[in-house]
């Protein structure tokens, strides 16, 4: 028999997630699904919450710190929004919307996806360096409003033409409020 890893445990956790939600992802149910014991999974994580924990820093890092890291490997910020939209575009939006129900019925959860919507906001803000900060944070908003929004609105997600079509005519959009407010 295979020995299932901490990658592996994460990874069906949250195949669990997002197939059944909050309620469904339970230590037995992963055992079962992994073919293992209870204690292989304690091998792994002191409880329920270090799973939580995990599954968490693995969404995080992969979903937002990765994406900043890639981006940012782009000097130009033309190119790199560019490049930041496209990573966008390419992650998995079903873990997105996996976390994000399960924030509504965790405080816990929820707390860390506030953090992270704060992380993304702000690094969205640095897009719009001509204008004051308030106004570069409603613009990093309403982009990034728009993305969580698709990602709801697109449940089968969008094409990834659509998707680069729209980022582009909202970034266009967004430019031209942000060249207005520095003409104010």
């Amino acid at each position: 028999m295979v020995r299932a890893t901490r990658d592996s445990w994460i990874d069906e956790a949250m195949r669990i997630l997002e197939h059944d939600g909050p309620s469904g992802l339970t230590i037995e149910r992963l055992c079962t699904a992994l073919q293992k014991t209870k204690g292989s999974f304690y091998h792994h994580f002191r409880d329920a919450a270090g799973l939580r924990t995990a599954l968490l820093d693995r969404w995080e890092e992969r979903q937002t710190e990765a994406v900043i890291a890639e981006a940012d490997r782009e000097p130009d910020i033309r190119r790199r929004a560019k490049r930041l939209d496209q990573l966008a575009t390419a992650a998995n939006w079903a873990h997105e919307r996996a976390i994000r129900g399960w924030a509504w019925q965790d405080r816990d959860v929820r707390l860390r996806v506030d953090a992270v919507d704060r992380r993304r906001v702000e690094y969205l803000m640095a897009f719009y360096p001509e204008v004051p900060p308030e106004l570069a944070q409603t613009l990093a908003l309403i982009e990034y409003a728009a993305l969580v929004g698709a990602q709801h609105l697109f449940l089968d997600d969008l094409p990834d033409e659509d998707a680069a079509a729209l980022g582009r005519v909202l970034r266009r959009a967004l430019r031209r409020v942000a060249t207005a407010g520095t003409e104010q």
